[in-house]
This record gives structure tokens, sequence and C-alpha cells, in this order.
């Protein structure tokens, strides 16, 4: 499949699908088959391609850096230190319809335990230009080695002159989505779109850890690839302009 041509395409035609009342399965079934699309870009769609509806919901809650400081941001764990890491390893990384970045990695877990000091030392200098007043990161049980690996990333996180504690949880989700109830002061740093939904504020820690570490071209803009596609649609008088 042609990457970038074929990929703005697909993209563009599953988005359409989605905003028009397809189902997610019935419209990524057509695309999928009508791009032939492989496994990973099936991934994609279906990870970062949501109805503009739901897409603006989340947008709507993202706060500006500077809000950040002096708050509480409670990290998904996991989730966000796997999209540092598929940044670091020049992965496939997007920008999502939501605003929220998001990798396709199908084992993010076991790469934060093999690499937990150094995505944490990279997280750090991300948190040091937030400047929160408490970072609680929020790790699921599941994974093997979870207590050390969640253990490990705090004490580097605290070595570096950031307030971090860390919960491992059966269910990380559903802790998240309670703790951001009962403190909802805090700011919440993931790119689950169940979470996202459920919470109040939330930031894009990922995004931000990549901008301080210049790496920000690494991440492809989906709304950017979604609104050329548009405009070249319009321009080949084959639909109205938006």
């Amino acid at each position: 499949m042609r990457a970038s041509r074929d990929l703005a395409s697909a993209a563009y035609d599953y988005y359409y699908l989605l905003n028009r009342g397809y189902s997610q399965k019935t419209a990524l079934n057509l695309v999928s088959a009508r791009y032939m699309l492989p496994k990973t870009l099936r991934l994609l769609l279906q990870r970062c391609i949501h109805t503009e509806a739901r897409s603006s919901a989340v947008r709507e809650k993202l706060v500006e850096a500077a809000e950040a400081s002096d708050s509480c941001i409670l990290v998904d764990g996991y989730n966000q230190l796997a999209t540092i890491y598929a940044i670091l390893k020049g992965e496939p990384v997007y920008k999502c319809s939501d605003g929220l970045t998001r990798d396709l990695l199908l084992a993010g877990t076991k790469h934060v335990t093999k690499h937990s000091k150094t995505l944490a030392t990279h997280l750090a200098a991300a948190l040091r230009e937030l400047k929160p007043r408490e970072v609680i990161m929020i790790f699921d049980s599941q994974p093997s080695h979870s207590a050390k690996t969640a253990k490990e990333i705090t004490t580097t996180l605290n070595s570096h002159n950031i307030r971090a504690t860390h919960i491992v949880a059966q269910k990380a989700d559903k802790t998240i989505i309670s703790s951001s109830t009962t403190r909802e002061e805090c700011i919440i740093a993931t790119s689950d779109i169940v979470i996202a939904e459920r919470t109040r504020k939330l930031i894009d820690l990922a995004s931000l850890t990549a901008t301080t570490l210049g790496l920000t071209r690494a991440i492809t803009n989906i709304a950017h690839l979604l609104a050329r596609e548009h405009t070249e649609w319009c321009l080949r008088s084959r639909g109205p302009v938006a």
C-alpha cells in the first residue's frame, strides 16, 4: 500500500462513513476491503479516527501546558510511556482526530518495563517544563513486574525533583476514572478514548514530551491529513467546499 496517498484516502473515507452513521465495524470493513489495508493500518483507523462529535468532545477537554502549572496530574502510566517509547524509536505515532497522541504498538507494556528508567527520565524533562504540584502514576497490575516498574519510574521522577507517587491497580482505567471524580482538580494524561470521555480535563503528555525532546516531526497529524484530503476532494469537484 502506498502509505501517504492511500492512507490519506482510506482515513478520509473511514472518517466520512463514521460521520454518516456507519458503525465502526462496518466502516472499517468497507475501507479495509477497498484499500486492502494491512493489520497495522486497520489498527490506526480504529484507534485514531472517530466521529467529529466524539472527537470534538474530547478536544474540548484538552488543557494548555500553562494550565498544568501547580496542578495535580494523573498519568496513565503504561499508556503514555509506551507512546514516548514509540516516539523515541521512530515507530509510527499519530496525533489523532480527537487531539490525543497514539502509537500502534501491540506490546507497549513490555517496552516500558525494559526501558523504565530511560523513559521516566524523558518524562521528567517534560514534567519539569509543566511544573505540576503533584504527579500520580497509575499502572495496571496485569503486566509482569508492574510493581517493580512503577517503583523504578517513580523513584526516577523523584530523583529529577518531580513530586511523584504511584498506584498499581487491578483495573487502571477504572482507577483513573474514579480518581478523576474524587480529585476533580487533577488533569488526566491518557490517550485511552474510554478514559478520555469520562474525565473533565486532559493533557497530551506524550506529545508534550516529544516537544521537549524536539521530536514533534515524528508525529503524523491525522486532522491535518483529513483536512488536506477534503480540500483535494473538493478541488476535484467531488463534493461541496466545507
